[in-house]
């Protein structure tokens, strides 16, 4: 039975990760967390062990394990994003190295590459220079792993994803404002250029991680997306909503001004606006394809699930729940 470390189990992608490994009675998982008060989970725990992570001394080296994936990762705040996502990951390597782990699998994320949202197109060719705290920890996470797998001859696998979605019927519900403003007509254009969402389901990523499992030989990186035209979500959407598709569009110097504008509103008096954020904005406008499909050439991976029918899954479940 193989065995395999987890960190970051109890988060969004790793507890439904372990479920899924669990439900495949194949592998012997060590899930590893800061806290095991409250797992966010309910599965048999049978071929598992809660392994706690402490912060001075790290892992503790009496058990051995085949692969270690590696998911722990913060956004919070910039002290718990460097010490996450840096010291961790320093500390994992060196479990990793000590214990003569055979394989690490990392997931990173695009927000590594710079010129997003200039750029037409992104691969894994691209220049990385990230714009924030959290991409620059990533990708000096990347560099580290990367370096020290190939010194103690490691085999390793660097994943990146864009934005995970997941369609399940509970919170956080992904892309519930886009979808209500096309809901209630109030969904604008701006621009005549060729707008892209960079989205990629949570299946299609376990299905990534699991797929390098699985696989013997790697040592790459490769990014996981699954890219649709801003136009035809909208039109997607508006079709499962059942209503008129939008066709208003400003010229995009007009919305650049409004939401530019409603930032610093917001900023000067405290008051936050759910709709007019330039956050919002720049990815209504976002011309940028971060492109997946290297992952498809290189090693045959398929992506399972299309953004397409996410879509459609986020639009049935919100009618339901009576949320647009």
């Amino acid at each position: 039975m193989l065995k395999i470390l987890i960190t970051g189990s109890t988060g969004f992608l790793g507890s439904k990760l372990t479920k899924y490994l669990l439900s495949q009675k194949k592998y012997q998982l060590f899930l590893v967390s800061r806290d095991w008060s409250e797992p966010n989970f309910s599965s048999d725990l049978k071929n598992c062990r809660l392994v706690t992570f402490d912060k001075q001394k790290g892992i503790s080296s009496d058990f051995k394990v085949d692969i270690v994936i590696h998911l722990a990762s913060s956004k919070e705040n910039t002290n718990e994003v460097l010490y996450t996502n840096l010291k961790v990951t320093e500390q994992i390597m060196n479990w990793v190295i000590l214990n003569n782990v055979k394989k690490v699998v990392y997931l990173s994320s695009v927000s590594i590459y710079s010129d997003y949202g200039y750029l037409d197109k992104i691969n894994e060719k691209s220049k990385t220079y990230p714009n924030s705290y959290y991409g620059t920890s990533k990708l000096l996470s990347q560099q580290y792993i990367i370096e020290k797998c190939k010194d103690n001859n490691i085999n390793y696998v660097i994943l990146s994803p864009s934005n995970i979605i997941s369609t399940d019927n509970t919170p956080p519900y992904f892309l519930l404002n886009f979808i209500k403003s096309i809901a209630h007509n109030r969904f604008i254009f701006f621009g005549n250029k060729d707008y892209w969402l960079n989205y990629i389901s949570i299946e299609n990523v376990i299905k990534g991680v699991v797929f390098f499992i699985k696989k013997n030989k790697n040592n790459k990186e490769f990014i996981l997306n699954t890219p649709i035209l801003l136009k035809e979500a909208v039109n997607i959407i508006s079709d499962e909503l059942d209503i008129k598709r939008p066709k208003i569009n400003f010229p995009f110097c007009i919305g650049n001004f409004i939401f530019t504008s409603a930032d610093i509103f917001s900023n000067l008096f405290h008051v936050e606006s759910k709709f007019l954020k330039k956050s919002k904005f720049k990815e209504i406008t976002n011309p940028t394809n971060i492109d997946g499909s290297s992952i498809t050439q290189y090693s045959g991976f398929k992506y399972s699930k299309s953004i397409k029918d996410s879509l459609k899954q986020l639009v049935i479940n919100y009618k339901k729940l009576k949320l647009v």
